[in-house]
């Protein structure tokens, strides 16, 4: 530290030369806005699935979670320099408060509704765009999010251009797994945080499942090989083992004149009982 010229008999100032350094301590808002979006599409296409019909169950939900929840991790992202989740989030945020709209302003009379084809070019762009984020994605499941993502909103073009509803109920079952995989890569990234380690992994899990049983394999067969280096070092061993304890010539003549010298015959029994039987 310097100190700084006193022009007008101030207190003495002190300058720190250091630049100051500020340290984000902020939490992820990964989690929230992935969950929000997962949460919402699961629920809206268990109505395109055909388990019940558009309420306001899932238009409340949409609007406060999948919309106002979205927007928040949006700004949240953008704090921490993130464009890609910036992006993401306050787009997507964007879309379902636009989607509650688009059902709910046409019954109040305020607005025409829309028609098909203006629907099938509203899924339309939307999913151009998430195939471009698609492109984006870094880790693994956020691949798998929007891969699913961009097919549920082809899959919604294709809907409203046919109306058909095997098409509506199979649009249903795929935008489930999409909802699903985005609550999984939510919950995943909270599950490891708290954890301070890997518990439900989010990057590479192909490669590591594949990896898994690939060293598994490697470890099996290196055991095998083990256990038969092993037996072969004791085969060649043992003859060698035999031959190094086995008695000299020399010894082995001394043993045989001292167990010839030995009379085993009952008479010279030590004991008498045995001795007395065979006098007897």
């Amino acid at each position: 530290r310097t100190q700084a010229p006193n022009c007008l008999n101030m207190a003495p100032l002190f300058v720190n030369k250091n630049p100051i350094e500020f340290v984000d301590r902020s939490a992820n808002p990964a989690p929230l806005g992935l969950c929000a979006f997962g949460i919402t599409t699961t629920l809206l296409n268990l109505h395109n699935a055909g388990l019940f019909e558009l309420d306001s169950m899932i238009l409340g939900l949409g609007f406060f979670y999948g919309g106002i929840a979205q927007l928040i991790a949006g700004f949240m992202e953008w704090t921490k320099g993130n464009t890609f989740a910036t992006t993401a989030f306050i787009s997507y945020g964007s879309f379902w408060l636009s989607l509650c709209v688009l059902v709910i302003a046409p019954k109040s009379g305020a607005i025409t509704a829309p028609t098909r084809a203006s629907m099938a070019s509203y899924f339309f762009v939307w999913g151009s765009f998430t195939a471009v984020l698609l492109c984006a994605a870094k880790t693994s499941m956020l691949k798998v999010v929007f891969f699913s993502l961009t097919c549920l909103f082809y899959l919604l073009t294709i809907f409203e251009i046919t109306h058909s509803m095997i098409i509506l109920r199979i649009t249903g079952i795929e935008g489930i797994f999409t909802g699903l995989s985005a609550m999984y890569t939510g919950l995943a990234q909270i599950l490891n945080e708290s954890k301070g380690r890997t518990v439900w992994p989010t990057d590479n899990i192909f490669n590591r499942t594949f990896f898994n049983a690939e060293k598994k394999i490697f470890r099996s067969n290196a055991i095998l090989a083990t256990d038969e280096e092993n037996q072969h070092h004791i085969d060649e061993t043992t003859p060698s083992l035999s031959a190094s304890k086995a008695i000299p010539p020399k010894q082995r003549s001394f043993l045989q004149q001292d167990i010839s010298n030995v009379d085993l015959s009952v008479s010279e029994s030590p004991f008498p009982s045995m001795r007395a039987r065979s006098t007897s």
